[in-house]
């Protein structure tokens, strides 16, 4: 039971982590006055903590094994991929399509580390 608590707790947190840090980059470059990327400070923490939840998220896909963690780690990588596609889709910012591309590739990435350690675990 503790270890389904504590797996449950790291898809939770990769994933609001994830998805901080794709608000975080999103505000930085492109809030209010239109689309305007700077590196400063703001752009080094989004790509650590993105990069610190992607590594999060690969190993709890891998830790991912009975039943009940399998769905809800399934549960977060759509509820990420549909605000991709969101951020995607329907964005009336003014960024540009490399950068909304990016952040959908980034977002959709928990689901693909889900989808290749499924694909492994069945063969």
């Amino acid at each position: 039971m503790t270890r389904f608590v504590l797996i449950i707790l790291g898809w939770l947190g990769s994933a609001a982590l994830l998805l901080a840090a794709v608000v975080w980059l999103e505000l930085d470059w492109n809030f209010l006055f239109g689309f305007d990327p700077r590196q400063d400070f703001m752009v080094l923490q989004s790509c650590v903590g993105a990069l610190a939840a992607l590594t999060g998220t690969w190993f709890l896909s891998g830790a991912s094994r009975d039943l009940g963690t399998r769905i809800f780690s399934l549960i977060i990588c759509l509820a990420l991929v549909g605000t991709a596609l969101w951020v995607f889709l329907l964005s009336v910012s003014p960024s540009p399509l490399w950068f909304r591309g990016g952040e959908t590739v980034l977002l959709s990435l928990p689901a693909a580390f889900w989808a290749l350690r499924s694909f492994r675990s069945w063969r």
